[in-house]
């Protein structure tokens, strides 16, 4: 099995712009991890995806070698247990709580036109907890060729840029409308109010026509409908109207220094595929559109004491959309956003 797979680790240039960097003059001693890693997601039985075909063969492997496969499992009605989420849950039962992680997280998707991996947002978050930002993640094709490996790292982005704009008075009154207006939406008897006060936030999509609130539902089966898709939800509900120019999250807080929201990736995946739909109706080359987020942090006296920026792309790196299904998968959906306005 030795140099099935033709490594590479992801690089960024003085631009941020990426590419692909050889690990030929790595020693096999050091790449050995990573073709194990392989090896045994492409000979994983788990996945059974009988909605989108979309096969997801995985394995988390430990220093020694050895390793659990894992695989997406589809229920419902296009319900899944994604691929990164059945790993976690295998690596876990076989290695138990301890302080032990994974070396190497192994993804071979199916029909992917993409060179590398792009877990989703949700399975971004339960990594992210669960295994920390520091382990690798390496992506290729069962049967070898070009395997790219890059760090959990990234795929997270969490330094928006501090910005001035709370000191203008709209900033600031649509924060606190965001604020009112989430805290009076919100059903959430369950999270601990002690316990990450960063993820409790409110949203405002604002259009050209209107604005859309969201904040966190939660019931008994901890299955929460976030507060960005709560508003997504509202402004798809409006067919004419599912342009976002604008998003505004806000977090409040009790302490002395602001509180920057921590959006779950599950919810940054959700706004970009939102977004997605404008690139497709309206004809642009894609990932052309990219809207502002202000991150937005209120104190007890309901003043406004940081503001942070970023946008729809910049906080979802390497993401997750329908993009991954191929020129022609996007197609059909622009055609049916079209029928559906």
């Amino acid at each position: 099995m030795a140099n099935k797979w033709d490594l590479k680790t992801v690089r960024r240039d003085w631009k941020n712009r990426v590419f692909f960097h050889s690990f030929k003059d790595l020693p096999e001693s050091q790449t050995g991890k990573y073709e194990r890693a392989m090896e045994i997601a492409a000979a994983s039985q788990v996945a059974n995806p009988k909605f989108s075909n979309y096969f997801c063969k995985e394995s988390a492997v430990i220093h020694n070698g050895n390793g659990v496969s894992a695989g997406n499992i589809e229920y419902g009605l296009c319900q899944a247990l994604h691929g990164e989420e059945s790993a976690v849950s295998a690596f876990r039962s076989v290695y138990g709580r301890g302080k032990k992680k994974p070396l190497v997280l192994a993804i071979i998707s199916s029909d992917d036109p993409r060179d590398l991996a792009a877990p989703c947002g949700n399975c971004r978050d339960i990594m992210l907890d669960d295994f920390g930002p520091d382990f690798e993640i390496v992506s290729g094709r069962a049967e070898g060729g070009l395997a790219v490996v890059a760090k959990m790292s990234d795929y997270l982005f969490d330094k928006p840029r501090i910005d001035s704009g709370f000191m203008f008075p709209a900033i600031r009154d649509w924060a606190l409308e965001t604020l009112s207006v989430g805290q009076s939406m919100e059903n959430d008897p369950y999270s601990p109010r002690n316990l990450y006060p960063e993820r409790r936030y409110y949203v405002s999509l604002a259009t050209k026509e209107n604005k859309y609130f969201g904040a966190h539902h939660l019931m008994c089966d901890y299955h929460p409908v976030y507060a960005m898709e709560r508003a997504i939800l509202k402004a798809m509900d409006i067919k004419k109207d599912p342009f976002v120019a604008c998003v505004m999250v806000v977090a409040s807080h009790a302490g002395p220094k602001p509180l920057l929201p921590h959006v779950m990736y599950r919810d940054r995946q959700h706004l970009y595929e939102l977004n997605l739909y404008k690139d497709l109706i309206v004809d642009h080359e894609l990932d052309r559109l990219d809207p502002s987020i202000y991150l937005c942090s209120v104190n007890q006296e309901r003043k406004v004491d940081c503001l942070w920026r970023t946008t729809v792309k910049e906080w979802l790196p390497f993401p997750f959309s329908p993009m991954n299904f191929g020129r022609e998968f996007l197609q059909h959906l622009k055609n049916y956003q079209e029928v559906k306005r």
